[in-house]
């Protein structure tokens, strides 16, 4: 199956997000991700270095996961609550062994550690001041010691992490535009669905359509995802947020997209946002 970025559509995407001021609600979707939820709720028990490197660590390895992400992130919380003593090493070579989030490429997200150990935690801790200023320059580090492309997609959410750290500790950042969307399989989805790329896809088959995007067209989804973000001034690691929130409704509805709007009418009253999610879905309208 061949997919087709449509810019055309994504013009319209820029039309409905400007009409909903998109711009000013997505703090309201970072504070009810459960990602952002997790770390504000560590920050009482550690402090920012020592979480930032711990959180940036977990990250690194959050692809593939034997469980949902929102479970993945809750076991996390209570590991890192239960265990907030430990040394930073510890607490994440352990993570990985006993989370069962991280049954896939056990050994693989092992070794990751072990490098992330030993050529990043030592900088991450020397830097911290720098790079809690300058996300660029914490990316350029990151990717370069982890051997592995500076646009990959936990290269991205890895910075997401960072960002979502500071901001529990009350640190302002700018995020760069340059930096893309993690292409994952939300993301994946919610280009399929909101028809930004051309496809004739099959409902019932969503979920392997967006595998097949996010192996074969991941240049092509952050290219197009930019192009968006720049002309609604929201950076892309920020609309990610809204994204990734937006299709956890619709994976619980089992793709059931009326029922998906149910849902998220339930939880965001704003009028705006709930007929955004019915354009953006071309759901009655």
């Amino acid at each position: 199956m061949k997919f087709f970025p449509d810019y055309s559509r994504a013009d319209r995407l820029v039309e409905i997000f400007r009409n909903i001021n998109i711009d000013s609600k997505i703090d309201l979707f970072e504070e009810r991700d459960i990602q952002y939820i997790v770390v504000r709720d560590l920050s009482d028990y550690y402090n920012v270095k020592k979480l930032s490197i711990i959180v940036v660590g977990i990250a690194l390895i959050s692809y593939l996961l034997s469980t949902r992400g929102e479970n993945h992130w809750i076991y996390f919380k209570k590991y890192a609550l239960k265990n907030y003593r430990y040394d930073v090493d510890e607490i994440l070579l352990k993570f990985v062994e006993n989370s069962p989030s991280m049954l896939r490429f056990k050994d693989k997200k092992i070794r990751r550690i072990h490098r992330y150990i030993d050529r990043v935690i030592p900088l991450l801790e020397r830097d911290f001041n720098i790079y809690s200023r300058n996300l660029l320059s914490f990316r350029d580090m990151l990717a370069k010691n982890m051997e592995t492309n500076l646009m990959g997609k936990t290269i991205s959410f890895s910075i997401k992490m960072f960002y979502y750290v500071l901001k529990a500790y009350n640190i302002l950042i700018n995020i760069p535009m340059s930096i893309p969307i993690p292409v994952d399989y939300r993301v994946c989805i919610f280009s399929i669905l909101s028809k930004v790329f051309k496809n004739n896809v099959d409902m019932n088959n969503v979920g392997l359509y967006a595998r097949i995007l996010r192996e074969k067209y991941a240049n092509e989804i952050r290219r197009i995802w930019n192009y968006i973000c720049s002309r609604i001034n929201v950076p892309p690691l920020r609309l990610d947020t809204f994204i990734w929130t937006t299709v956890k409704y619709i994976i619980d509805s089992k793709f059931d997209l009326n029922q998906a709007y149910i849902s998220f009418s339930k939880n965001f009253s704003d009028t705006g946002l709930r007929l955004g999610f019915r354009k953006i879905l071309s759901i009655g309208v």
